[in-house]
């Protein structure tokens, strides 16, 4: 974390000149709240954009000094760091660069990166104002995949909403784990696909397949028999796309904050 070097200082020198007349804070050394542990969390730069509705936008800047282009590796560490950090977007700021690989792996997770020149001359004004979506999606059971079954019944699987939700899932020595849905909540509540189904979604309003393999565990069918369950199939679709546009790049009065799509 460069927070002495001279780079660094010319780097929010030039971010506070490109938002001077914006309601905008730059905060060298920001910190921001984890979600799952209520631990805070240092960044190198956190910019504040004041918005609309009590609307507090923020971008966290991470930035590396190197003699050679930050790899996958440093992405992904940032990643795994900003997961569960209550920020609306992440810029990296690598002293020479990445290489292509970290840039490919960046621009998928919906990550900025800058060298530090392009950073020093960036128009961070435009960067900000760049769409901002936070996906909000829905969960549907579609259908479940049988390893193996019990008590004759003779499935491979078993597709529909009305077929599949109302079943119960029991786990290990047969633990009632509650229904499909509640199981499926439990598989998105993983941060990490939960960041993978908004990044697909950001730039995409269809209704996605998502299939995930599972272990011990048993579904009830409605003749009181058990199968075994290889796989659990379900759907995400998008609930609403909210677009944060910054109150101080608002063309009219009348501009809302956030435009809501619904299914």
């Amino acid at each position: 974390m460069p927070k002495r070097t001279n780079w660094f200082q010319e780097l929010i020198t030039s971010i506070e000149r490109s938002l001077a007349k914006e309601n905008a804070k730059v905060i060298p050394s920001g910190y921001l709240t984890d979600r799952v542990t209520g631990e805070e969390r240092e960044v190198d730069i956190l910019i504040e954009i004041y918005a609309r509705n009590d609307r507090i936008l923020k971008v966290a800047i991470e930035c590396v000094g190197r003699n050679r282009k930050s790899d996958v590796q440093w992405v992904e560490q940032i990643v795994s760091k900003h997961q569960d950090l209550n920020v609306d977007r992440t810029v990296l700021v690598s002293e020479k660069g990445f290489s292509e690989q970290a840039s490919e792996k960046a621009k998928f997770l919906g990550l900025d990166t800058l060298t530090l020149e392009q950073a020093k001359e960036e128009d961070w004004k435009t960067l900000i104002i760049r769409e901002v979506k936070i996906v909000s999606f829905e969960i549907e059971p579609a259908g479940l995949r049988f390893a193996s079954n019990r008590g004759g019944e003779n499935l491979s699987e078993l597709t529909g909403v009305k077929n599949v939700s109302p079943l119960r899932i029991f786990g290990f020595r047969f633990v009632n784990k509650g229904t499909i849905e509640d199981l499926i909540n439990a598989i998105v509540s993983d941060p990490v696909l939960q960041d993978k189904i908004s990044n697909i979604m950001k730039n995409s309003e269809e209704k996605i397949t998502i299939e995930r393999d599972l272990e011990d565990c048993y579904v009830e069918l409605p003749s009181g028999k058990f199968c075994h369950i290889g796989r659990v199939i379900f759907h995400a679709k998008v609930y609403k796309v909210e677009n944060i546009v910054p109150l101080s790049y608002s063309n009219t009065d009348h501009q809302e904050l956030f435009m809501v799509k619904r299914q």
